[in-house]
Protein backbone atom coordinates (compact mmCIF):
# COMPACT_ATOMS: atom_id res chain seq x y z
CA UNK A 1 0.00 0.00 0.00
CA UNK A 2 1.06 3.51 -1.11
CA UNK A 3 2.58 5.49 1.89
CA UNK A 4 0.66 8.71 3.02
CA UNK A 5 1.79 11.89 4.60
CA UNK A 6 1.12 12.79 7.90
CA UNK A 7 1.77 16.66 8.44
CA UNK A 8 0.92 18.31 11.98
CA UNK A 9 0.90 21.74 12.43
CA UNK A 10 0.80 22.54 16.15
CA UNK A 11 0.24 25.70 18.49
CA UNK A 12 2.84 25.68 20.95
CA UNK A 13 1.76 27.35 24.11
CA UNK A 14 -1.79 26.42 23.84
CA UNK A 15 -2.40 24.84 27.49
CA UNK A 16 -1.20 27.34 29.58
CA UNK A 17 -2.52 29.87 27.29
CA UNK A 18 -5.98 28.73 27.68
CA UNK A 19 -5.90 27.69 31.40
CA UNK A 20 -4.54 31.06 32.08
CA UNK A 21 -6.55 33.23 30.48
CA UNK A 22 -10.05 33.87 29.30
CA UNK A 23 -11.34 31.34 27.99
CA UNK A 24 -13.92 33.36 25.96
CA UNK A 25 -11.12 35.17 23.94
CA UNK A 26 -8.43 32.68 24.13
CA UNK A 27 -11.21 30.38 22.19
CA UNK A 28 -12.07 32.98 19.44
CA UNK A 29 -7.52 33.95 19.01
CA UNK A 30 -7.02 30.22 19.02
CA UNK A 31 -9.84 29.05 16.31
CA UNK A 32 -8.73 32.13 13.84
CA UNK A 33 -5.28 30.51 13.75
CA UNK A 34 -6.51 26.70 13.34
CA UNK A 35 -8.06 28.59 10.73
CA UNK A 36 -5.27 30.43 9.09
CA UNK A 37 -3.37 27.12 9.10
CA UNK A 38 -6.19 25.42 6.96
CA UNK A 39 -6.44 28.39 4.65
CA UNK A 40 -2.40 28.10 4.16
CA UNK A 41 -2.92 24.69 2.72
CA UNK A 42 -0.86 24.61 -0.79
CA UNK A 43 -0.68 20.87 -1.07
CA UNK A 44 -3.92 19.77 -1.48
CA UNK A 45 -4.18 18.23 2.05
CA UNK A 46 -7.52 16.73 3.47
CA UNK A 47 -7.88 17.97 7.19
CA UNK A 48 -8.14 14.67 8.89
CA UNK A 49 -8.68 16.11 12.36
CA UNK A 50 -8.85 19.58 14.34
CA UNK A 51 -7.33 18.58 17.16
CA UNK A 52 -7.73 21.92 19.67
CA UNK A 53 -4.36 23.29 19.12
CA UNK A 54 -3.28 21.05 16.10
CA UNK A 55 -4.45 20.32 12.72
CA UNK A 56 -4.02 16.61 11.38
CA UNK A 57 -3.65 17.35 7.27
CA UNK A 58 -3.48 13.85 5.73
CA UNK A 59 -2.32 13.43 2.04
CA UNK A 60 -3.76 9.72 1.47
CA UNK A 61 -1.53 7.74 -0.44
CA UNK A 62 0.95 10.49 -1.70
CA UNK A 63 4.21 12.01 0.01
CA UNK A 64 5.17 15.40 -1.29
CA UNK A 65 8.92 16.14 -1.49
CA UNK A 66 10.82 17.58 1.36
CA UNK A 67 11.74 20.78 -0.46
CA UNK A 68 7.37 21.53 -1.02
CA UNK A 69 7.12 20.51 2.64
CA UNK A 70 9.72 23.02 3.60
CA UNK A 71 7.82 25.59 1.51
CA UNK A 72 4.57 24.77 3.14
CA UNK A 73 5.84 25.07 6.39
CA UNK A 74 7.16 28.40 5.77
CA UNK A 75 4.13 29.68 4.34
CA UNK A 76 2.32 28.35 7.51
CA UNK A 77 4.96 30.41 10.41
CA UNK A 78 4.68 33.50 8.05
CA UNK A 79 1.21 33.52 8.49
CA UNK A 80 0.14 32.58 11.54
CA UNK A 81 3.09 34.92 13.28
CA UNK A 82 1.71 37.90 10.66
CA UNK A 83 -1.32 37.25 11.93
CA UNK A 84 -0.55 37.54 15.51
CA UNK A 85 1.67 40.62 14.72
CA UNK A 86 -1.55 42.18 13.17
CA UNK A 87 -3.78 41.02 15.96
CA UNK A 88 -1.22 42.11 19.16
CA UNK A 89 -0.88 45.89 17.16
CA UNK A 90 -4.90 46.10 16.12
CA UNK A 91 -6.29 44.72 19.50
CA UNK A 92 -8.95 46.97 21.68
CA UNK A 93 -9.15 44.74 24.40
CA UNK A 94 -5.89 44.18 27.10
CA UNK A 95 -7.33 40.88 28.75
CA UNK A 96 -5.17 37.81 29.79
CA UNK A 97 -5.65 36.34 26.00
CA UNK A 98 -5.50 39.00 23.96
CA UNK A 99 -2.41 40.78 25.09
CA UNK A 100 -0.19 37.51 25.63
CA UNK A 101 -1.37 35.58 22.03
CA UNK A 102 1.78 36.81 20.53
CA UNK A 103 3.69 34.48 22.58
CA UNK A 104 2.15 31.81 21.14
CA UNK A 105 4.18 29.59 18.48
CA UNK A 106 3.82 26.98 15.71
CA UNK A 107 5.66 23.40 15.10
CA UNK A 108 5.67 20.85 12.63
CA UNK A 109 5.60 17.52 12.29
CA UNK A 110 5.72 15.33 8.81
CA UNK A 111 6.30 11.64 8.72
CA UNK A 112 4.81 9.37 6.56
CA UNK A 113 3.42 5.98 6.83
CA UNK A 114 1.21 3.60 5.68
CA UNK A 115 -2.72 4.18 6.74
CA UNK A 116 -5.61 2.35 6.90
CA UNK A 117 -9.27 3.71 7.81
CA UNK A 118 -11.78 3.15 10.34
CA UNK A 119 -15.31 4.66 10.10
CA UNK A 120 -16.98 6.59 12.99
CA UNK A 121 -20.94 7.76 13.07
CA UNK A 122 -20.37 7.31 9.36
CA UNK A 123 -16.99 9.41 9.35
CA UNK A 124 -13.89 7.83 8.01
CA UNK A 125 -10.63 8.43 10.06
CA UNK A 126 -7.17 7.78 9.25
CA UNK A 127 -5.89 4.77 11.92
CA UNK A 128 -2.58 3.07 12.08
CA UNK A 129 0.79 3.06 13.90
CA UNK A 130 1.95 5.92 11.82
CA UNK A 131 -0.42 8.46 13.49
CA UNK A 132 0.80 7.36 16.95
CA UNK A 133 4.35 8.12 15.48
CA UNK A 134 3.92 11.37 14.26
CA UNK A 135 1.78 12.44 17.61
CA UNK A 136 4.66 10.91 19.28
CA UNK A 137 7.14 13.17 17.63
CA UNK A 138 5.10 16.24 19.30
CA UNK A 139 7.13 15.53 22.29
CA UNK A 140 10.78 15.49 21.76
CA UNK A 141 14.12 16.80 22.93
CA UNK A 142 14.51 20.24 20.41
CA UNK A 143 15.39 22.87 22.02
CA UNK A 144 13.01 25.46 21.51
CA UNK A 145 9.63 25.96 20.34
CA UNK A 146 9.10 26.73 16.25
CA UNK A 147 10.62 24.29 14.39
CA UNK A 148 10.00 22.11 10.96
CA UNK A 149 10.44 17.92 12.28
CA UNK A 150 11.03 15.42 9.72
CA UNK A 151 10.32 11.98 10.70
CA UNK A 152 13.36 9.48 9.87
CA UNK A 153 11.50 8.50 6.76
CA UNK A 154 12.57 11.56 5.14
CA UNK A 155 16.20 10.96 6.17
CA UNK A 156 17.55 9.81 2.80
CA UNK A 157 15.75 12.62 0.48
CA UNK A 158 17.20 15.09 2.88
CA UNK A 159 20.78 14.01 2.91
CA UNK A 160 21.06 14.30 -1.02
CA UNK A 161 18.88 17.18 -1.25
CA UNK A 162 19.98 21.01 -1.93
CA UNK A 163 18.74 23.67 0.05
CA UNK A 164 20.86 26.25 -0.52
CA UNK A 165 18.08 28.64 -1.96
CA UNK A 166 16.95 29.21 1.24
CA UNK A 167 19.38 30.10 4.14
CA UNK A 168 17.05 29.59 6.94
CA UNK A 169 17.30 25.70 6.18
CA UNK A 170 20.19 24.33 8.16
CA UNK A 171 19.23 20.97 9.24
CA UNK A 172 20.17 19.49 12.31
CA UNK A 173 19.89 15.66 13.84
CA UNK A 174 18.07 14.61 17.04
CA UNK A 175 16.52 11.69 18.69
CA UNK A 176 14.25 11.05 21.35
CA UNK A 177 13.51 7.64 23.63
CA UNK A 178 10.02 6.74 24.12
CA UNK A 179 8.46 3.83 26.42
CA UNK A 180 6.55 2.27 23.72
CA UNK A 181 8.56 3.09 20.53
CA UNK A 182 11.99 2.92 21.47
CA UNK A 183 14.53 5.53 19.65
CA UNK A 184 12.95 7.70 17.46
CA UNK A 185 15.55 9.70 14.78
CA UNK A 186 14.40 12.84 13.05
CA UNK A 187 15.92 15.87 11.37
CA UNK A 188 14.83 19.05 12.28
CA UNK A 189 15.13 22.93 11.31
CA UNK A 190 14.68 25.69 13.34
CA UNK A 191 11.51 28.51 12.06
CA UNK A 192 12.70 31.33 14.29
CA UNK A 193 14.89 33.28 11.74
CA UNK A 194 12.00 33.24 9.49
CA UNK A 195 10.43 36.17 11.80
CA UNK A 196 12.69 38.57 10.12
CA UNK A 197 10.52 37.83 6.84
CA UNK A 198 7.57 38.99 8.65
CA UNK A 199 6.47 42.51 6.93
CA UNK A 200 5.74 45.10 8.72
CA UNK A 201 2.22 45.93 9.96
CA UNK A 202 0.55 49.37 9.05
CA UNK A 203 -1.21 50.75 11.00
CA UNK A 204 -5.04 52.07 10.61
CA UNK A 205 -5.86 54.79 8.06
CA UNK A 206 -8.13 56.90 9.37
CA UNK A 207 -10.19 58.60 6.66
CA UNK A 208 -10.06 62.46 5.82
CA UNK A 209 -12.70 64.09 8.16
CA UNK A 210 -14.89 66.98 8.13
CA UNK A 211 -14.07 70.03 10.22
CA UNK A 212 -17.38 70.49 11.77
CA UNK A 213 -18.48 67.05 13.45
CA UNK A 214 -21.55 66.55 15.36
CA UNK A 215 -21.00 66.44 19.19
CA UNK A 216 -22.84 65.08 21.90
CA UNK A 217 -21.54 65.28 25.83
CA UNK A 218 -22.97 63.31 28.94
CA UNK A 219 -22.10 62.12 32.19
CA UNK A 220 -22.54 57.92 33.27
CA UNK A 221 -22.41 57.25 36.65
CA UNK A 222 -19.49 54.15 36.30
CA UNK A 223 -15.88 54.03 35.56
CA UNK A 224 -14.47 54.57 32.55
CA UNK A 225 -12.96 51.02 32.27
CA UNK A 226 -16.59 49.37 32.62
CA UNK A 227 -18.20 52.32 30.47
CA UNK A 228 -15.38 51.21 27.48
CA UNK A 229 -15.91 47.94 27.87
CA UNK A 230 -19.73 48.07 27.00
CA UNK A 231 -18.89 50.56 23.45
CA UNK A 232 -15.97 48.38 22.60
CA UNK A 233 -16.80 44.79 23.69
CA UNK A 234 -19.35 43.50 20.51
CA UNK A 235 -21.12 41.39 23.02
CA UNK A 236 -22.81 44.41 24.67
CA UNK A 237 -23.82 45.88 21.61
CA UNK A 238 -26.93 44.86 21.53
CA UNK A 239 -28.29 46.15 25.23
CA UNK A 240 -27.73 50.03 23.79
CA UNK A 241 -26.81 50.94 20.22
CA UNK A 242 -30.52 52.15 19.57
CA UNK A 243 -31.96 50.55 15.98
CA UNK A 244 -29.57 47.49 15.66
CA UNK A 245 -31.57 44.33 15.76
CA UNK A 246 -28.29 41.92 15.06
CA UNK A 247 -24.47 42.11 15.44
CA UNK A 248 -21.37 39.76 14.08
CA UNK A 249 -20.41 38.52 17.86
CA UNK A 250 -18.18 35.62 16.67
CA UNK A 251 -14.87 37.69 15.94
CA UNK A 252 -12.57 39.57 18.86
CA UNK A 253 -13.11 43.10 18.02
CA UNK A 254 -9.55 45.04 16.84
CA UNK A 255 -8.51 47.36 15.09
CA UNK A 256 -9.48 47.31 11.16
CA UNK A 257 -12.07 44.49 11.87
CA UNK A 258 -14.83 44.92 9.54
CA UNK A 259 -18.77 43.47 11.21
CA UNK A 260 -21.67 43.75 9.89
CA UNK A 261 -24.81 44.40 11.63
CA UNK A 262 -28.77 44.57 11.17
CA UNK A 263 -29.67 48.72 11.50
CA UNK A 264 -33.36 49.51 10.98
CA UNK A 265 -33.70 46.69 8.95
CA UNK A 266 -31.06 46.88 6.69
CA UNK A 267 -27.23 45.37 6.95
CA UNK A 268 -24.59 47.99 7.73
CA UNK A 269 -20.76 47.61 7.37
CA UNK A 270 -19.30 48.92 10.80
CA UNK A 271 -15.34 48.98 11.09
CA UNK A 272 -13.01 49.31 13.76
CA UNK A 273 -11.17 52.63 14.08
CA UNK A 274 -8.93 52.90 16.93
CA UNK A 275 -8.41 52.14 20.56
CA UNK A 276 -6.10 54.66 22.27
CA UNK A 277 -5.84 56.16 25.38
CA UNK A 278 -4.34 59.16 27.05
CA UNK A 279 -3.60 60.66 30.65
CA UNK A 280 -7.40 60.28 32.43
CA UNK A 281 -9.07 59.62 28.61
CA UNK A 282 -9.87 56.28 26.98
CA UNK A 283 -10.63 56.50 22.90
CA UNK A 284 -12.80 54.63 20.43
CA UNK A 285 -13.02 54.77 17.42
CA UNK A 286 -15.60 53.05 14.76
CA UNK A 287 -16.71 53.77 11.09
CA UNK A 288 -19.74 53.11 9.49
CA UNK A 289 -19.07 52.47 5.61
CA UNK A 290 -21.07 53.83 2.73
CA UNK A 291 -23.72 54.97 4.90
CA UNK A 292 -26.68 56.32 2.80
CA UNK A 293 -26.22 60.19 1.72
CA UNK A 294 -22.32 60.33 2.98
CA UNK A 295 -19.63 58.19 1.96
CA UNK A 296 -19.07 57.18 5.61
CA UNK A 297 -19.39 58.41 9.45
CA UNK A 298 -16.42 58.34 11.58
CA UNK A 299 -17.59 58.16 15.44
CA UNK A 300 -14.73 58.55 18.01
CA UNK A 301 -16.19 57.71 21.92
CA UNK A 302 -13.57 59.76 24.49
CA UNK A 303 -13.98 58.91 27.30
CA UNK A 304 -12.73 60.98 30.76
CA UNK A 305 -11.74 59.30 34.11
CA UNK A 306 -13.47 61.13 37.10
CA UNK A 307 -13.99 60.10 40.66
CA UNK A 308 -16.49 57.16 40.21
CA UNK A 309 -17.80 58.43 36.91
CA UNK A 310 -16.93 58.83 33.38
CA UNK A 311 -17.73 61.94 31.02
CA UNK A 312 -18.37 60.43 27.56
CA UNK A 313 -17.86 62.52 24.93
CA UNK A 314 -18.58 61.66 21.09
CA UNK A 315 -17.22 62.94 17.95
CA UNK A 316 -18.87 61.66 14.72
CA UNK A 317 -17.49 62.68 11.58
CA UNK A 318 -19.43 62.89 8.13
CA UNK A 319 -17.51 62.46 4.55
CA UNK A 320 -20.25 63.30 1.98
CA UNK A 321 -19.07 62.63 -1.50
CA UNK A 322 -21.30 64.66 -3.70
CA UNK A 323 -23.45 67.74 -3.98
CA UNK A 324 -26.73 66.19 -2.67
CA UNK A 325 -25.07 64.37 0.44
CA UNK A 326 -23.97 67.55 1.22
CA UNK A 327 -26.94 69.41 0.90
CA UNK A 328 -28.52 67.08 2.93
CA UNK A 329 -26.32 66.69 5.82
CA UNK A 330 -27.69 69.01 8.34
CA UNK A 331 -30.74 66.58 8.15
CA UNK A 332 -28.89 63.60 8.27
CA UNK A 333 -26.56 64.67 11.18
CA UNK A 334 -30.05 65.59 12.75
CA UNK A 335 -31.27 62.01 13.04
CA UNK A 336 -28.08 60.87 13.98
CA UNK A 337 -28.21 62.85 17.04
CA UNK A 338 -31.40 62.16 17.78
CA UNK A 339 -30.53 58.29 17.28
CA UNK A 340 -27.79 58.56 19.00
CA UNK A 341 -29.12 60.19 22.24
CA UNK A 342 -31.39 57.32 22.57
CA UNK A 343 -28.77 55.11 22.20
CA UNK A 344 -26.87 57.01 25.16
CA UNK A 345 -29.30 56.68 27.26
CA UNK A 346 -29.59 53.24 26.88
CA UNK A 347 -25.69 53.14 27.25
CA UNK A 348 -26.11 55.02 30.69
CA UNK A 349 -28.75 52.82 31.99
CA UNK A 350 -26.98 49.46 31.41
CA UNK A 351 -23.60 50.54 32.89
CA UNK A 352 -25.13 52.04 35.63
CA UNK A 353 -27.53 49.49 36.66
CA UNK A 354 -26.55 46.09 35.19
CA UNK A 355 -23.13 46.06 36.46
CA UNK A 356 -23.25 42.42 37.36
CA UNK A 357 -23.69 41.48 33.91
CA UNK A 358 -20.99 42.74 32.85
CA UNK A 359 -17.55 40.92 32.18
CA UNK A 360 -14.59 43.25 32.56
CA UNK A 361 -11.97 41.68 29.83
CA UNK A 362 -9.53 44.18 30.28
CA UNK A 363 -9.06 43.66 33.85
Amino acid sequence: MPESLILIPDISGFTEFVNNTEISHSKHIISELVELLIKSDDLDLDVAEIEGDAVLFIKERSVPSVKDLIDQAEKMFLQFHRHLKQYDLHRICNCGACSTASGLSLKIIAHANELSYTTINQIRKPFGPGLITAHRLLKNSIPGHEYLLFSDHFAKEISSADFSSKSWVKFSKGDTQYKDLGKLNYDFVLLNELKKNIDQVEPIQIVPQDSDPLTFEGVIEQSSDIVFEVISNLDYRLFWSKGIKHYDRNKINRAGMKHVCVFSGSKVEIETLKSDSREGELIYGERINDAPFVKDIATYFILEKRNGSTMVKVLMYFNPPHFLGRLLLPIVKMNAKKIFRNSFEMLKDYCENYTDTIYLSNN
